[in-house]
């Protein structure tokens, strides 16, 4: 668990978010990046 936990701190949220909406919600993609390199996406449901 302890190098989980230090590997998930490393992760950083980058401020070039795309914001998309749907008829009933608020899509928000925020890539993710480990040493300047995006390694996935985060897909936020209305600000969750």
């Amino acid at each position: 668990m302890g190098c989980c936990g230090a590997a998930l701190t490393s992760l950083g949220a980058r401020k070039e978010s795309s914001i998309y909406w749907s008829p009933y919600q608020k899509l928000t993609l925020n890539p993710r990046e480990v040493s300047g390199e995006i390694i996935g996406y985060v897909l936020d449901t209305n600000d969750a």
